[in-house]
């Protein structure tokens, strides 16, 4: 599959091309636009929908002969340190360095899809959830619901001052309960906040790692019928 362009971003396609209905997803940390792809397969709104999965703006060194590509750098000697103490990165408490870039360009791409489509549907995996969320709550973009798959609840402060401040917004969030790398309790934290900041959510915890399993991807195509 040929990638194209949309302003600064590079991305694939797939889906039903044309579709009323947009869903763009982001995908996470050394990842490629191609890792979601299988999502479009399994995930059918009524009336079908034009996916859209951008590419990361960085490349991530993954060893002698491979590379991904990344939203904003992430520190992988740190984390797995963290990881190895069975401890994890505090997210909550900074906005990482090169997220703001990340978005500015996110940003562009999504006011060009969302001239294209009566709706628009937002999210991603680990890195690329933390950027949709950031997006969604910064009223970068309008959309029809928020997909947070395994993210992470970032700069705490600003996040739930904008979640306050936002219409009220349909959500949906999958984490695993042995989450290595994002806390599940983070991402208990920031589901709660947003629904108490007003937003209607649902959460699909399941009992596993750093993933999307069957389970959350029965949930989530239920909770875009």
């Amino acid at each position: 599959m040929s990638l194209k362009k949309l302003k600064s971003l590079e991305y694939v396609e797939a889906g039903v091309l044309g579709a009323k209905t947009a869903i763009v997803l982001f995908h996470g940390y050394g990842a490629n636009c191609h890792d979601l792809l299988g999502l479009s397969e399994f995930i059918k709104p009524h009336g079908g929908a034009h996916f859209y999965f951008p590419n990361g703006i960085l490349n991530v060194p993954l060893g002698p002969f491979a590379s991904g590509r990344a939203w904003f750098p992430i520190d992988m000697q740190a984390l797995d340190r963290l990881m190895q103490k069975g401890e994890f990165r505090n997210f909550q408490a900074h906005r990482p360095d090169g997220l703001q870039k990340a978005h500015d360009m996110a940003h562009e791409f999504l006011n060009e899809i969302n001239k294209n489509h009566d709706q628009v549907i937002v999210g991603g995996f680990s890195q690329g959830a933390m950027l949709s969320t950031d997006l969604v709550l910064a009223q970068s973009i309008l959309v029809q619901h928020l997909l947070i798959l395994s993210g992470a609840y970032l700069n705490k402060d600003l996040w739930l001052e904008l979640a306050e401040k936002l219409a009220p917004i349909s959500f949906f969030q999958s984490h695993g309960e042995n989450d290595p790398i994002l806390p599940f309790e983070g991402a208990q934290a920031l589901y709660e906040d947003l629904t108490k900041s007003g937003h209607h959510g649902v959460f699909s915890g399941f009992k596993g790692g750093h993933e999307i399993p069957y389970k959350a991807l029965t949930d989530l195509s239920n909770f875009l019928k």
